[in-house]
């Protein structure tokens, strides 16, 4: 396995920026980085949020719901399973763009810039963020789910 730290992207004139470590690599393993930006071995969502202007992310479902209870706009960077489907939902209700795992960093960058100066950005996250603390506080899903297992049998496990 080799150990030696890659290099940290330009990360321009980003303020601030924080990076969590790739599962099994400690962060030192895992990125060199620009004094702007800090590296950490994990980041709990609910804490960090609460200081950030918006989430460059692979797209990961928790992530997004995360983000945008919180009001932060995302931009995707989707990489598999179901991310490009999550990433095709987030444009549609002007919480965040969608760019391209394999772009270019300018143009990474030029993503980020969009979703920070336009505030519609913030307002959709915030929207969707509203839905999400409503339907969580409704009980629905419960109580749809409790529904639909009184009126179907359970499966026996099988043997």
């Amino acid at each position: 396995m080799n150990t030696t730290p890659s290099p940290a992207p330009d990360v321009g004139d980003v303020p601030r920026a924080g990076a969590s470590s790739p599962p099994g690599r400690s962060s030192a393993q895992a990125h060199t980085a620009p004094p702007n930006v800090a590296v950490v071995a994990a980041a709990p969502h609910t804490r960090v949020l609460r200081h950030v202007a918006l989430v460059l992310t692979h797209g990961g479902h928790g992530t997004l719901v995360k983000s945008f209870v919180a009001g932060v706009p995302i931009v995707v960077l989707p990489h598999g399973r179901d991310q490009a489907d999550d990433a095709a939902r987030v444009v549609p209700h002007g919480a965040g763009l969608s760019v391209a795992r394999a772009a270019s960093p300018t143009r990474v960058a030029d993503g980020t810039g969009t979703v920070l100066e336009d505030l519609s950005f913030a307002d959709g996250a915030a929207r969707l963020g509203g839905a999400l603390r409503a339907e969580a506080a409704s009980a629905l899903l419960l109580a749809e789910l409790e529904a639909g297992l009184s009126r179907q049998p359970l499966r026996k496990e099988l043997k």
